[in-house]
């Protein structure tokens, strides 16, 4: 019957663009075992769950980013299994880019999984390696009008679909009330600009009373970028294009609140799980964050009262563009077993699996009719519909098979401008060249 081997990695730094650090839950208990009423006693087989279903006991393997901390989730795994009679080998993984090394050197000894779920933004580049096998044929079965864009668009490799999307998160801002209302401002609301953020931060921020205005993370890695582009895309800009006055505007205003002591310099260090811990500790009065962050949060913050706004709109262009996160779910170019992995995406896609185990771990349902149809994340009295409210306008990362090197050049910009080594202009001077390149 089932099969089921958990090789959870637990790193110390998280690739936290991954879509979810949320609130782990005890395992659901186990189903019982399918029943076994029909079997031929002489034979001691089982028959198949369902009359002319041909996949019965066939195996699908599944190398995911989730392990059985998701217990929603994995309850959802049992009841596919029982209800299909396919069997499910899952290795889960929790690093997202853990999983892109261990893909990889499956990849190399022709051992792939089936199924796997894949940071949206690098199944461009395994799509280009040829690890991956194209889907558009086995989707057209479903309705994708269903589906925010955003999500659907991170999983194509120029207009190839090459993954269903799996889970969905963008990031807003979060606010400590009580910092903000001990030093007499006023606690931001939608339709805030670049200016108001500037100005409440400054307000704030005391580093001698152990806390600033803003924490955001502006490490040189996946963390970094996935806080930096909402900046660069709100003041009209774009992450293919680094020679801008979007990138400038973006890049200076992001400097300025460091060289006014609103924003610590240590933020060049941060991930977004440092940055989150500095807010959980009353150490800022703004943080950006995702969606997950809010399981933590409620469980682990007592001291004062927060909330979520989204982010501030550029004075400008009048716009924000939130980053959107989160995974796809791809069957492997060679499996054997594409008809049972199909079976297993559609289970997960469907209303059912969807509705059902989102929202306990505050992830945005991929489809737009599912959020729209449930309080929880339609509803203005629950903090995750700001999030939700993001979706139509956020924007992913990508989809480009060579993204994740224009994201290092990135990296390499603003990692240069929060520590000091250059200014905007000569960060982008040197970098701005690669990026174009790249794209030859």
């Amino acid at each position: 019957m089932k099969k089921r081997l958990l090789a959870v990695l637990l790193c110390l730094t998280m690739a936290v663009s991954l879509a979810g650090c949320g609130k782990s839950e005890e395992p659901a208990q186990t189903p019982a075992e399918p029943s076994t009423e029909g079997t031929s006693e002489a034979e001691g087989e089982e028959e198949p769950k369902e009359e002319g279903n041909d996949l019965s006991g066939q195996t699908v393997k599944l190398l995911c980013v989730y392990d059985e901390s998701k217990a929603e989730l994995y309850e959802m795994f049992d009841k596919f299994e029982q209800d299909t009679g396919i069997n499910l080998e899952i290795t889960a993984i929790t690093s997202a880019a853990d999983l892109q090394k261990q893909l990889t050197t499956l990849a190399v000894s022709g051992d792939l999984p089936d199924v796997v779920t894949l940071d949206r933004y690098v199944i461009p580049s395994f799509a280009e390696m040829g690890i991956l096998r194209e889907i558009s044929d086995l989707a057209s079965e479903l309705d994708l009008s269903l589906y925010y864009e955003g999500p659907l668009e991170g999983c194509k490799n120029g207009d190839k679909l090459y993954a269903m999307p799996f889970t969905a998160n963008c990031l807003a801002v979060y606010y400590n009330k009580n910092l903000i209302e001990a030093a007499n401002q006023s606690i931001p609301e939608a339709g805030w600009t670049w200016s108001d953020y500037k100005e409440l931060a400054k307000a704030v921020s005391d580093p001698g009373a152990g806390h600033y205005g803003v924490v955001m993370s502006g490490s040189g890695d996946n963390d970094g970028g996935f806080q930096f582009y909402p900046w660069l895309w709100s003041a009209g800009g774009s992450a293919f294009e680094a020679d801008s006055d979007a990138a400038r505007e973006a890049l200076t205003f992001l400097r300025s609140l460091i060289d006014d002591g609103a924003m610590s310099p240590e933020i060049a260090n941060w991930t977004q799980t440092d940055a989150s811990n500095q807010f959980a500790g009353g150490k800022a009065a703004l943080f950006t964050g995702g969606c997950w962050h809010m399981s933590s949060f409620d469980a682990n913050i007592s001291d004062f009262e927060w909330g979520i706004v989204p982010y501030p709109v550029n004075d400008t262009t009048g716009e924000f563009v939130s980053c959107l996160g989160g995974f796809g779910l791809c069957i492997t170019e060679g499996s054997e077993n594409v008809d049972a992995a199909w079976e297993l995406i559609k289970f997960i896609e469907s209303d059912e699996v969807m509705g059902y185990w989102n929202a306990p771990n505050n992830y945005i349902p991929v489809r737009k009719d599912i959020a729209e149809a449930s309080e929880y994340f339609s509803s203005a009295d629950n903090l995750i519909s700001v999030y939700t409210s993001s979706m139509d306008t956020a924007q992913s990362r990508g989809p480009h098979p060579k993204f994740v090197d224009i994201d290092a050049c990135w990296q390499g910009i603003f990692q240069e401008v929060y520590t000091g080594v250059a200014s905007p202009d000569e960060a982008i001077a040197e970098f701005a060249p690669q990026i174009e390149a790249l794209q030859q």
